[in-house]
Formats: structure tokens, C-alpha cells, sequence
């Protein structure tokens, strides 16, 4: 039997998929030359309670004081926003870095790849000098037993797991771009156990 797949036409410019065979005439062209700012976000759940389980995890933030260990020496983490979930990096204060993956991130890599692509001004199709692109995932599982950071045994409790990864390119030399992982334990009530992950996010740069 020959293998089918889907191709998805991302937010970047509609939300809606295509669902085209491997065989025959394959994913529209346009997606391979004219999609350079890509949004990627998909959330796996299978009932009602794996979906707000996935929202809880996505809606709970860290402390200021912890994130405040990626900021210039002498700030106050009182001076944060309460929510705040980023630090800066090597891009500057243009691009914020995860140093949590929560629903206001995940909400601001969208945002930044879609107004990007707006502002782009258009380029030849052989020459696809920028690029930009966001990707987050999240999966919800559930364990008898599931052993946390320190050694300590969590039951009956459900793990939502989550990736984010963002990267731009301007050029086939030049680019960059960084990922975060998060893990959080939570019980089916929706009450957070652990969160594991938070801190300084992957980076790399071409």
C-alpha cells in the first residue's frame, strides 16, 4: 500500500490543511517557494481532560525570582511582569528567549512570524534569502507512577509534555535560532505537581 500525507498550509498564510497522496501530485509548489514564515503548532490529546490538562500546563508560569538569574546583574525581580516567561540573547531585545514555554510564548512566536512575514518584502523564488520559522508541540500522558526531578514518586498522575523551537535565516551562511523543552506533572484535578525544563533555552547560530 503506498503511503499517504497530509500538508498542512500553516497559519503563516491560512489555517486550513490539504491532504494531497505521495503518488500523484504531491503538496501545491507555493508551500516550497512562496511559505518562508512558518507556524507550526499542534497539540495531541485525546479526550476533553488530556486538552485542559495540556491548557493548565500552558498557563502556568515560573517564578520571577528564577528568571531573573538570566538578566543583567542587579535586576530586581520585582521589576518583572509577573508573568514574565522570557530573557534576551544574542538577538538583542528584538527576540525574546523561553526561558518557559507557556501560552503567552507560544502566542508570541506566532505573532513575531506572522507580522515578519507581512513586513517581508517579496524575493525571488531562486534566491529565498529569509526565512523564519516557529514550531511547538504538546503531548499529554498518563502514568501510574512517574518519578519526579529529585528521585520523589508522583501516582496516578497525568505528564504534559511540550517543545518549542523558533529559527530565522537570512541568507544560506547566516541564521539562528533556539529551543526549550518543558515537562509538567499534574494530577487529573489539574493541580501542578512539577514543572521540569525551565531555564536557559538551547541556541544555535550558522
Amino acid at each position: 500500500m503506498r503511503q499517504k500525507r497530509k500538508c498542512v498550509y500553516h497559519a503563516a498564510m491560512a489555517i486550513w490543511l490539504i491532504a494531497c497522496a505521495a503518488s500523484l501530485a504531491g503538496c501545491p509548489s507555493e508551500l516550497a517557494t512562496r511559505l518562508r514564515y512558518d507556524v507550526h503548532i499542534n497539540r495531541h490529546f485525546d479526550t476533553l481532560l488530556e486538552r485542559d490538562l495540556i491548557l493548565v500546563a500552558e498557563n502556568t508560569y515560573p517564578d520571577p525570582e528564577d528568571v531573573v538569574e538570566l538578566y543583567p546583574l542587579g535586576t530586581n525581580p520585582e521589576d518583572l511582569p509577573e508573568n514574565v516567561w522570557w530573557y534576551y540573547g544574542y538577538f538583542g531585545s528584538d527576540t525574546r528567549y523561553p526561558y518557559a514555554i507557556t501560552a503567552d510564548a507560544i502566542e508570541y512566536y506566532k505573532q513575531k512570524v506572522l507580522e515578519d512575514r507581512a513586513n517581508a518584502v517579496p524575493e525571488p523564488d531562486l534566491w529565498e534569502a529569509h526565512s523564519e520559522d516557529f514550531r511547538y508541540t504538546a503531548t499529554v500522558k498518563y502514568f501510574a507512577t512517574f518519578n519526579g526531578e529529585e528521585g520523589e514518586t508522583f501516582s496516578d498522575v497525568y505528564v504534559v509534555t511540550m517543545s518549542l523551537n523558533w529559527r530565522e535565516s537570512c541568507g544560506p551562511l547566516c541564521g539562528g535560532g533556539f529551543y526549550q523543552d518543558r515537562e509538567v506533572v499534574l494530577t487529573p484535578s489539574g493541580e501542578v505537581l512539577q514543572v521540569l525544563g525551565d531555564g536557559e533555552a538551547g541556541q544555535f547560530y550558522s
